[in-house]
């Protein structure tokens, strides 16, 4: 288990995401996520037919994405979908006679397991909910002052559809941008400003925001 561009890479990874259980210290909690490495780093073509850098631990597999930002340069694979995927389907022993199905009311299930927070957008003022920002299923990656651009990432693994989100400057409360279209899996998006002129304070720190059509903080980035 090494680094792989610096000081990032497995090892890096591996020591700063574990459980945060009290009374363990990091190698303890990242022992109890991922396990210990079960193979040497080495190219391996993941589910969806990228050939990546990847080692396989106990509990987990590890993909380096040199192409992304470094903050998602290390990825886990996703061996729960693949298991489900390359699983059988199983026939049924028997045929039920036939009967007049009745639709029941499904409400459908939240794309994301992350817990959503109450809307809070106020036209980009202080928000009271900047602390608990999930950062996800998008995530602000950078704010480029100088270019007045924001880049963000989609970090779930499903396509998020971005009509009505909003892109907010906190310290002058100005809107950034309106967002609209949708972002796949991993694809990033570099934002330009919509509103004209200077945005971003050049020479003082600056948060940036990004809340949903419904006004619920999704991403938060402290300048």
């Amino acid at each position: 288990m090494c680094n792989i561009e610096g000081n990032l890479g497995f090892k890096q990874y591996w020591e700063s995401h574990g459980l945060k259980i009290p009374g363990l210290d990091a190698y303890a909690r990242s022992l109890q996520l991922f396990g210990l490495p079960l193979t040497a780093p080495k190219q391996e073509t993941n589910a969806n037919g990228d050939t990546v850098l990847t080692q396989w631990f106990e509990r987990a597999r590890f993909e380096w994405h040199p192409g992304n930002p470094n903050e998602y340069k290390v990825l886990l694979g996703l061996l729960g979908r693949e298991v489900r995927a390359a699983s059988p389907s199983i026939p049924p022993t028997t045929v039920p006679p036939p009967v007049t199905p009745v639709a029941p009311t499904v409400t459908p299930a939240p794309a994301t397991a992350v817990p959503a927070l109450p809307p809070s957008y106020n036209n980009c003022m202080a928000d009271p909910n900047s602390a608990q920002a999930p950062n996800y299923p998008v995530a602000i990656i950078s704010i480029h002052k100088k270019d007045e651009t924001v880049t963000i990432t989609n970090v779930s693994d499903a396509t998020v559809v971005l009509d009505g989100w909003k892109l907010c400057s906190i310290r002058g409360n100005q809107l950034h941008a309106t967002l609209g279209g949708s972002l796949a899996s991993g694809e990033t998006r570099v934002v330009p400003s919509q509103a004209g002129g200077s945005i971003w304070s050049d020479n003082d720190p600056d948060d940036g925001a990004l809340y949903d059509s419904q006004g619920r903080l999704i991403s938060y980035r402290k300048d």
